[in-house]
């Protein structure tokens, strides 16, 4: 910053503030992978826009009933459906824990 300038940092925080956490279906955030925060943050405002929900999460059935799962995971729409539908169902979404996407065992 330069030289008699100061910014009160608390004024655009939350400091000091009773926050509770959001939990549940269309509450559900992407846990961050190295740089992973900038695509992360796409993702979630984009699950934030009705029409690529309709299009993404509501109309989804037909798309994976239509493609076989080993072609899917190489489609951008399969594999987009995928995700949005874990984001939105609140499956992921527990409170006090971070929850692992079930086909990962952490004992392999």
């Amino acid at each position: 910053m330069g030289v008699g300038f100061s910014f009160e940092f608390q004024v655009c925080t939350e400091e000091g503030a009773d926050l509770e956490n959001a939990y549940g279906p269309g509450l559900t955030g992407l846990v961050n992978l190295g740089s992973s925060c900038y695509i992360n943050s796409v993702v979630q405002m984009l699950v934030s826009v009705p029409d690529f929900v309709k299009c993404y999460a509501n109309a989804s059935s037909a798309l994976l009933q239509s493609m076989d799962p080993v072609q899917g995971q190489e489609d951008f729409n399969w594999q987009m459906v995928r995700l949005i539908q874990g984001m939105m169902s609140g499956d992921y979404s527990q409170v006090g824990s971070l929850v692992r996407c079930p086909c990962h065992n952490s004992e392999s």
